[in-house]
C-alpha cells in the first residue's frame, strides 16, 4: 500500500503539472475562453479534460487505500479504477508528442496516425448505424424474451442483449462469422432468415465499407503516382507569365494555345517552371482520353445526321400517295447525291480540319508550348532578368508583368489611391493653406502660396499619375453632386488648383486652363432657387 501511494503521489504531481501548464496557455493566449481553445487546439483541450479526470481519480484511488474512503461502494470504485486505468493509452501517448523534436520522422508519422484516425471517425458512424440495425434483426427473433423455444439452444443466448448481439457482429467483421450458429433452430425459416442476415450485413459491412475505408485512407495518404513526375522537375523554380493575346495566335495561323484571354480577366497570368508541369500532365494523359470519347461520340451521331442531311429537302407527307412515292422513287439518284455530298462535308469538315489539323496540331502546339514554359519559365527564375523575360516568353513588348489596362483593369502601383487626407498633406507640403477653411459666400479667395520647397512636392508624387487623377476628381465632382446646397456654401476655382497642384504639381495649373484668374466668375456656388 505504502509503494502504491508513493507512485501514485508521483504520479499526481506529474498530471497535476500538465493542468497547470493548460491552465496557463488558457488563461495567457486565450483569457479563460475555453470554446475559443477548443477550436483552436482541440487536442490539448482533451488532455485538459484527461488531467482533470485524472486527478480526481488519482486523489479518490489514494484515498480508498488507505481507507480514508471506506463509505465508497465496491462496486463504484472497481468502476472508477476502471475508467482510471482507461485513459493509460492516453497519459503515455502524450510522451509520443515530446519526444518529436528527438526522432525526426516521428512527426510525420504522427500526423499520418492523426489522418488514419480522422477517417476512422469517419467511416464508423454508418458502420455503427448499420450494426445497430442488424443486431435488432437477429435480437427480436432468436432472443429468449420473443421467443422461449429458443431457450435451451446455449449457442443462441448471445442474442438475449443488445449489446451481445453488437458485439457478436463486431467479432465477425474484424474476423469472421460462424454460419452453423443456427444449425440447432429447429425452424427451416428461422434458420434461412438468421444466415441470409449475416450473409447480407458480412456484404454491406465487411466486403463494402471495410473496402471503402481502406479507399478513404488510401486517398488521404497515398498520392498520386503522377506526383512522381512533378518530383522529378521539383528542383525547378516556379513563375508566372502573362497570357498571349489571341491576336499573336491568329497573324501566326495558330491555335489559341493560352486560351482566349479576353473571356478570362481575372486570371491574366499562367505558371512556368515546376509549376506547369501538371498542365503538361493534363495534355499527356487526360486530354487525349476526353478528345477520344468526343470523336466517338462525333461518329456515334455522324450517321442520323448525314441522313438528316440528305433527306431535308423531302417531305415525308408526300410519300404517302402513290403518286408520291413514284416521285420519291424518282428523286433516288438525288437522295443519294444528297448523301454523298453530306458524307464528304461530314469527313472534310470533322475528320479533317477539326480533328487530324486543329485538335492534333493545337495538341503537339500545346505540348511544345507548355514546355517552353516549364524551361525557359526555369531559365527566368534562375538566370535571367524577370521583366525582360516576361517580355520574351510572352511576345509582347511591355515590360510589365501584369494585363493591359484596357482589357483587366487599371494596373497596380506600390501607394494606394489618392484619399482625401493624402490629398490634404500633400498641398501642405506644397505650401497651400486651402483647406483649413470654407470662405463666405461673398468672399474671393486669394490664390495658393507659393510653394516653398520642390523637393517636398516632388516627394508626394505617385508611381501611378492616372490612378490619382481620376480619384482625386472623382472626389471632387461627388463634392459638387451629393452634398446639398446649404452644406456647401461656396467652391473656388483657388481650391481646385490647389488640390490639383498639389498632386500633379505647377505644370498642370497654367494660364492654358483658366485657373489663374480668381473672381466669382471663376467660382462655382449654389444656384439660386429658381435656377435649381
Amino acid at each position: 500500500v505504502q509503494q502504491q501511494t508513493t507512485n501514485s503521489i508521483l504520479f499526481l504531481v506529474c498530471i497535476a503539472g500538465n493542468a497547470l501548464e493548460a491552465l496557463v496557455v488558457l488563461l495567457t493566449r486565450y483569457h479563460l475562453d475555453a470554446i475559443r481553445f477548443m477550436k483552436r487546439e482541440p487536442l490539448q483541450m482533451l488532455y485538459l479534460g484527461v488531467d482533470v479526470l485524472m486527478l480526481f481519480l488519482t486523489i479518490s484511488y489514494v484515498l480508498r487505500i488507505n481507507h480514508r474512503m471506506d463509505h465508497m461502494d465496491d462496486g463504484l470504485f472497481t468502476r472508477l479504477t476502471f475508467v482510471w486505468a482507461a485513459m493509460g493509452p492516453l497519459v503515455t501517448g502524450r510522451l509520443l508528442l515530446v519526444m518529436v523534436p528527438l526522432l525526426e520522422r516521428l512527426g510525420p508519422l504522427l500526423n499520418t496516425v492523426q489522418s488514419m484516425l480522422l477517417d476512422l471517425a469517419t467511416f464508423a458512424l454508418p458502420w455503427l448505424f448499420l450494426t445497430a440495425g442488424f443486431a435488432v434483426s437477429l435480437q427480436v427473433v432468436f432472443s429468449d424474451a420473443h421467443n422461449e423455444e429458443y431457450a435451451p439452444i446455449k449457442r443462441l443466448s448471445i442474442f438475449n442483449s443488445f449489446w451481445e448481439t453488437m458485439f457478436f457482429l463486431f467479432r465477425g467483421f474484424t474476423d469472421k462469422f460462424d454460419y452453423t450458429l443456427f444449425e440447432e433452430v429447429p425452424s427451416r425459416e428461422a434458420r434461412v432468415y438468421g444466415q441470409a442476415i449475416l450473409a447480407i450485413y458480412f456484404t454491406l459491412c465487411g466486403l463494402l465499407l471495410a473496402n471503402l475505408l481502406i479507399a478513404i485512407i488510401t486517398h488521404s495518404l497515398l498520392s498520386s503516382p503522377f506526383n512522381l513526375v512533378c518530383l522529378l522537375f521539383s528542383w525547378l523554380p516556379e513563375g508566372r507569365r502573362r497570357k498571349v493575346h489571341p491576336y499573336y495566335w491568329w497573324t501566326r495561323g495558330l491555335p489559341l494555345l493560352d486560351g482566349f484571354t479576353p473571356a478570362s480577366p481575372r486570371f491574366p497570368t499562367v505558371a512556368t517552371g515546376s509549376a506547369a508541369v501538371p498542365h503538361l500532365l493534363f495534355l499527356l494523359c487526360l486530354l487525349p482520353l476526353i478528345w477520344a470519347t468526343a470523336l466517338a461520340l462525333v461518329l456515334v451521331h455522324a450517321p442520323l445526321c448525314i441522313l438528316y442531311f440528305a433527306a431535308k429537302p423531302f417531305r415525308l407527307a408526300s410519300l404517302l400517295t402513290a403518286e408520291g412515292l413514284w416521285a420519291a422513287v424518282q428523286q433516288v439518284p438525288r437522295f443519294l447525291l444528297f448523301l454523298l455530298i453530306g458524307t464528304l462535308l461530314f469527313v472534310i469538315t470533322q475528320l479533317v480540319v477539326l480533328q487530324l489539323v486543329y485538335t492534333v496540331y493545337g495538341w503537339f502546339g500545346s505540348v511544345a508550348w507548355c514546355l517552353r514554359d516549364i524551361f525557359l519559365g526555369a531559365w527566368v527564375q534562375l538566370w535571367g532578368d524577370t521583366s525582360a523575360a516576361s517580355m520574351h516568353i510572352t511576345g509582347t513588348r511591355s515590360t510589365s508583368p501584369v494585363p493591359d489596362a484596357g482589357t483587366n483593369g487599371p494596373p497596380p502601383t506600390d501607394t494606394s489611391p489618392a484619399t482625401t487626407e493624402d490629398v490634404r498633406a500633400a498641398s501642405k507640403a506644397t505650401g497651400c493653406c486651402w483647406w483649413k477653411r470654407k470662405p463666405a459666400a461673398n468672399q474671393v479667395t486669394p490664390g495658393p502660396k507659393p510653394c516653398k520647397d520642390d523637393g517636398a512636392r516632388k516627394a508626394v508624387q505617385y508611381t501611378s499619375q492616372q490612378a490619382a487623377m481620376a480619384k482625386a476628381l472623382d472626389e471632387f465632382e461627388a463634392r459638387i453632386r451629393n452634398k446639398r446646397a446649404n452644406e456647401l456654401n461656396y467652391i473656388d476655382a483657388h481650391e481646385l488648383q490647389a488640390l490639383i497642384v498639389a498632386v500633379f504639381g505647377p505644370q498642370f495649373a497654367s494660364k492654358d486652363h483658366g485657373l489663374d484668374a480668381p473672381g466669382p466668375s471663376a467660382s462655382w456656388g449654389p444656384r439660386p432657387p429658381q435656377a435649381r
